[in-house]
């Protein structure tokens, strides 16, 4: 008898998943094999003819799914105050550049691989661009790196392979492509396929896991033929930090594509040779983009649009006003490329919430000890009016143009 709270595979091995929280199992129930009384023999039959079509699930089942560290701004001063007064002043960190495109990761045990967007696995029903054709390009590659990861960590259990999904459109006249896709996301042109491109490994261990060095990833990456994140550059965070984030982007190049004029990359990462966490467990990821991708914006007047029903305090329309440079139309592609294939007017609440949450995650980044600050009323208000401009940001991007 198995202790509630953990997931049994058919190897017999038992997941705790109260010690995982952040774990999200789906399990289709084999209800098929009871809907009529039959003979033993034919029950014996169906349940496994069911335990065939599910097998797949619960290899899904062993290997924890793991969110991806979150990359923070540059302009996130606490963030970055933080790092430079926790992290060794020689450490030396790497710069690459940010694809523009959707986080995904492909997820092995040394059996199956499963393909998940940045909030869970995805499954077999769902739509998220054409990432079974992506799974079945990288299927072979990704178990291969996990043989030759196994061979050297013997007690891991499963890895991750993180990275972006992007593509989908390149006008170039040279350039012709196969069928029309999705464009993942807009403002930069890479290939006109869809592409993976790695940029961190995760062991996942029984008694927790870690990352491999940038060093270590990409000669893996190398050695297994995956598209990745080369380093543009090496030195101090300070150095990195000076290290331009508009530049021609370097990806259709390094995929044998011709140019196109001002085809600017998004901006550049900044990480640690070696995986650095700070004293609250945050890892140490940077992302400085380029002001045509910036998710925030010059703060200016108060909006007009919106009337306040009640006078606001001065508390609060000064945070109402700074929270509107979070609000942009670039946040928001972001957003809908982290979803997938979205259709409007169906998804419209689905995005928008998700559109909210993401604005008010990254405001109370900096400023949260303000917000904290307003009474339960206010705080409410602030939030009505990010639901508002949300609103409006949504609306003149996708809805007005149908």
């Amino acid at each position: 008898m198995h202790r509630r709270g953990t997931v049994c595979s058919y190897s017999g091995h038992c997941h705790d998943i109260n010690r995982h929280p952040e774990i999200t199992i789906s399990l289709l129930p084999l209800i098929d094999c009871f809907l009529l009384p039959v003979a033993t023999g034919q029950i014996f039959r169906l349940f496994n003819c069911a335990y065939m079509r599910q097998k797949s699930i619960f290899h899904t089942i062993m290997i924890r799914f793991k969110k991806y560290s979150s990359i923070e701004n540059s302009f996130n001063m606490k963030f970055m105050d933080k790092v430079r007064a926790e992290m060794p002043s020689d450490l030396k960190y790497v710069v690459q550049e940010k694809v523009h495109g959707a986080n995904t990761s492909f997820l092995c045990d040394g059996n199956d691989v499963s393909f998940a967007k940045r909030t869970s696995v995805l499954t077999d029903d769902e739509k998220f661009y054409d990432y079974e054709q992506i799974l079945a390009d990288y299927r072979e590659r990704v178990i291969a790196l996990y043989n030759d990861i196994k061979t050297i960590n013997e007690d891991i259990e499963s890895i991750s392979v993180f990275g972006e999904l992007f593509g989908g459109r390149y006008p170039h006249k040279e350039v012709k492509s196969d069928k029309p896709l999705t464009l993942i996301q807009k403002g930069v042109y890479y290939t006109p396929a869809h592409e993976f491109y790695g940029f961190d490994i995760y062991l996942d261990k029984a008694e927790g896991g870690r990352y491999l060095s940038v060093e270590e990833t990409n000669a893996l990456f190398d050695k297994h033929g995956f598209f990745y994140a080369k380093t543009l550059f090496s030195g101090t965070l300070e150095e990195c930090l000076s290290y331009p984030n508009a530049f021609q982007s370097k990806i259709s190049g390094w995929l044998g594509l011709p140019v196109i004029e001002d085809n600017i990359c998004e901006g550049v990462v900044i990480r640690p040779v070696v995986p650095m966490y700070l004293s609250n467990r945050d890892r140490v990821l940077i992302k400085n983009k380029n002001a045509r991708f910036a998710e925030m914006k010059q703060m200016k007047k108060r909006n007009k649009l919106f009337k306040e029903p009640v006078p606001f305090s001065e508390e609060l329309k000064a945070l109402v006003a700074m929270v509107e440079a979070y609000v942009n139309e670039n946040r928001l592609a972001n957003v809908i490329s982290h979803i997938g294939e979205v259709s409007f007017p169906k998804d419209t609440g689905k995005v928008l919430g998700m559109f909210c949450k993401d604005v008010l995650n990254d405001f109370l980044k900096e400023y949260g000890g303000k917000y904290s600050g307003l009474d339960k009323c206010e705080q409410k208000s602030l939030n009505k009016e990010v639901n508002k401009l949300c609103s409006v940001v949504l609306t003149k991007e996708y809805l007005s143009k149908r």
